[in-house]
């Protein structure tokens, strides 16, 4: 008896210790993923810890970097706090079932938001050894904004730090006290990727060059998808129910423009459509490429992402003040 209450004396003492020393490591890893892992550690992350938004701009790396949400809300034609950057890349956000969901899960529930909805061509393609009616053959399928459950609020994010973060953790602190920067990108609350990077001539020629081929690539291996625009259409639709909508295509280089328009010459066509039926204007901006600095030739330099957003909101602005009129 007296041997039997000594093992489970000596067990509770074990389990005790056990989920103390467990309960510590959980706050520690805590209180340094809070303090630590932030802008400049992940391209991602911080979009998964704000609040949901009653405004959205959802698109790829294009908008990602190159439509600055402070700049459309100084013209006050957003609702709340604002619009937020919701847009990640050619390869996690493409139009689908998954993004979709993601971006239903990020709306608040407040009415009359401004929805900016990016596109171009290849957010409308699949990767031609995959089958069209499979959706699990998406190439965002194995990425985080397939299995991200939790999209708001929580920070630190311990499901997407568990299932996608990959560090490197030591680095965070060190690099945190001695104000050291290792990477060029910064992403900011507002969901606006900021890169600073070496814009001489020299280093966007190389850049550029890099990219037009991984695109002409892309343009063999790649093509257009039924599917995907009508997950466009849908993405289109859910928003518009929610407020007000602009699908937008940016300028690039001009370089970039010709492998577009090689690839898929009906691009405006289909887009016009779709807008037409929904009901919401297309603002199409690819006749303006070579008017404004990229840093690759698919993204917008970060001083010229400012001036291209302001544009959008000056025209958005511009449109809401004639349907104003026309009422009156």
């Amino acid at each position: 008896m007296n041997s039997s209450t000594s093992s489970f004396d000596g067990m509770k003492v074990f389990l005790t210790k056990a989920t103390t020393l467990s309960v510590s490591i959980l706050a520690i890893f805590t209180i340094y993923a809070y303090i630590f892992i932030g802008g400049e550690d992940d391209n991602y992350y911080r979009r998964f810890t704000t609040p949901p938004a009653s405004s959205l701009i959802v698109g790829s790396s294009r908008c990602a970097q190159g439509i600055v949400p402070e700049e459309i809300n100084k013209k006050g034609i957003t609702q709340g706090n604002g619009i937020f950057n919701y847009c990640f890349t050619n390869g996690h956000s493409p139009f689908g079932p998954y993004y979709l969901r993601s971006i239903r899960k990020k709306l608040s529930t407040e009415k009359r938001g401004l929805f900016l909805v990016e596109v171009n061509p290849w957010t409308i393609s699949r990767r031609k050894n995959t089958d069209e009616g499979k959706v699990k053959s998406f190439r965002e399928a194995s990425r985080f904004i397939s299995d991200m459950a939790i999209v708001n609020y929580m920070n630190p994010n311990m499901e997407y730090i568990v299932k996608h973060y990959s560090g490197p953790y030591g680095y965070d602190i060190i690099e945190d006290l001695l104000s050291i920067r290792r990477s060029h990108t910064y992403l900011k609350r507002s969901g606006w990727l900021r890169v600073d990077i070496d814009m001489s001539d020299r280093k966007v020629k190389k850049r550029l060059s890099t990219k037009v081929r991984q695109y002409e690539n892309l343009s063999e291996r790649w093509s257009f998808s039924e599917l995907r625009l009508r997950f466009l259409r849908k993405t289109v639709s859910t928003l518009g129910s929610e407020g007000k909508v602009y699908m937008i295509r940016m300028p690039v280089s001009e370089k970039m423009k010709t492998v577009e328009t090689n690839y898929l010459p009906t691009f405006d066509e289909k887009m016009s459509n779709i807008a037409k039926v929904a009901g919401v204007k297309y603002l199409n901006y690819i006749d303006q490429s070579g008017e404004y600095s990229t840093t690759d030739g698919n993204h917008l330099w970060k001083k010229d992402a400012r001036r291209f957003s302001a544009r959008i909101a000056n025209r958005i602005s511009d449109s809401i003040r004639f349907k104003e009129k026309s009422v009156d």
